[in-house]
């Protein structure tokens, strides 16, 4: 029996290890979100990777996939532009870090992919702390796996693993195998992070006329902006 409580885990039919129940309230809550956003707002969903995959050739690439996963005009932040160079940037993640996530919109952790077996994500002890700090704010959390793209955290089995002297926690989280792109989950949850555009683009935009926009916005335009 999987965490979320479903036995048939290893079955290749699993679309989601949460139940129907989970789901719907999941879906409404994103519902709420998208909703109540602000006109005008940004958004701001925070990619969580790894030295170890950011300094892969591959990563330019994998970054772009991400960007075109979510909705336009989402700034999407990153270690290196929040906080600056790994090594002197720590010491602020290590002093900010917890109110920084608190204030995000989302969050997209990559982790490393289990070498055989079921899809699962390796998420070490930095990953699943800033995961923890965004769930309880009800905001969307997903894993990006090569395989499926974008999955919501809701639709994964999370197991928590210590390892090491110093009993580090970890999280390892199973994609569902039958899982698909067209997830009811995923679709509320990309529109819960879809930016509502100002009164005045929003006029501009049905009378046909473009919004005027600065040098900076329109060079970002149609593109995740980096915070």
């Amino acid at each position: 029996m999987t965490m979320n409580g479903d036995t048939s885990a290893e079955s290749s039919a699993v679309a989601s290890f949460a139940s129907d129940q989970r789901r719907d309230a999941y879906i409404r809550a994103m519902g709420r979100l998208e909703a109540g956003r602000e006109p005008g707002g940004r958004v701001r969903v925070y990619i969580g990777a790894p030295s170890g995959i950011t300094d892969r050739k591959g990563w330019r690439w994998r970054f772009t996939e991400i960007r075109k996963a979510l909705p336009a005009d989402v700034r999407l932040p990153r270690f290196s532009t929040v906080f600056g160079d790994r090594s002197d940037g720590q010491r602020e993640y290590e002093r900010d870090w917890e109110t920084y996530f608190a204030g995000l919109d989302g969050l997209v952790l990559v982790g490393y992919r289990s070498q055989s077996g079921l899809l699962r994500v390796r998420l070490g002890p930095v990953a699943r702390r800033e995961l923890l700090a965004v769930v309880p704010s009800g905001r969307p959390v997903f894993v990006h796996a090569w395989e499926m793209g974008l999955v919501p955290l809701v639709d994964c089995d999370p197991v928590k693993t210590v390892t090491g002297p110093e009993g580090k926690e970890r999280l390892s989280l199973t994609i569902p195998p039958a899982w698909t792109p067209q997830a009811a989950t995923l679709q509320a949850a990309l529109a819960a992070l879809t930016p509502k555009p100002a009164p005045e683009e929003a006029e501009a935009e049905a009378s046909g006329i473009p919004a005027s926009r600065g040098a900076g916005t329109a060079q970002a335009a149609g593109l995740a902006v980096l915070a």
